[in-house]
């Protein structure tokens, strides 16, 4: 019996109802504690623009108060994984999320702390946390599957990264 080589890859694609099913979970989880307040409810917005933008995991990390633009509800985003530059247009409800964080924000941390979605010590949120929080929150709605291999074809497992991939999917699919 021959064996099949692996060369097709699938990744987990959320439906429109896990993104919304999963982004409550998120926000679930956002400890009430002042001590923790802040950096869950970080967490939360760089999960919210990763769904709501298609955003890669770093990409919300890195950004800078001055990135956002409240008034055209954009954000700029330099030098991605191939060194080019976009600008996101945030949906609407993103983009109220977003403002409620940043009054938040506002209360809690240093002035001069740059980024975005801060984090202690003047510096932005780690990936890892973010990650950390993604799959609790996957596991609250029950997306916690492992890869599985079918033949020659991988199916993967929900990561951060998927919800790029059901961002873009999704989009096509609203376009009728």
């Amino acid at each position: 019996i021959t064996t099949y080589r692996r060369n097709a890859y699938i990744p987990f694609v959320f439906s429109t109802g896990q993104t919304d099913r999963l982004l409550v979970a998120v926000e679930n989880r956002i400890r009430k504690n002042p001590r923790y307040f802040v950096t869950d409810y970080g967490r939360c917005i760089a999960i919210v623009l990763m769904a709501r933008c298609g955003l890669r995991i770093g990409e919300p990390l890195r950004l800078k108060l001055s990135d956002y633009d409240h008034r055209r509800r954009t954000i700029y985003i330099e030098k991605t994984k191939f060194s080019k530059d976009r600008l996101i247009p945030l949906p609407l409800t993103a983009a109220q999320q977003l403002d409620n964080y940043l009054a938040v924000r506002r209360s809690f941390v240093k002035a001069d702390n740059p980024y975005l979605v801060a984090g202690k010590s003047n510096v932005g949120l780690k990936d890892n946390f973010v990650r950390k929080g993604f799959y609790q929150a996957a596991a609250d709605i029950g997306c916690v599957q492992p890869k599985c291999f079918i033949a020659n074809t991988t199916f993967g497992r929900a990561t951060c990264h998927s919800l790029r991939h059901s961002f873009a999917i999704n989009t096509l699919l609203m376009i009728k």
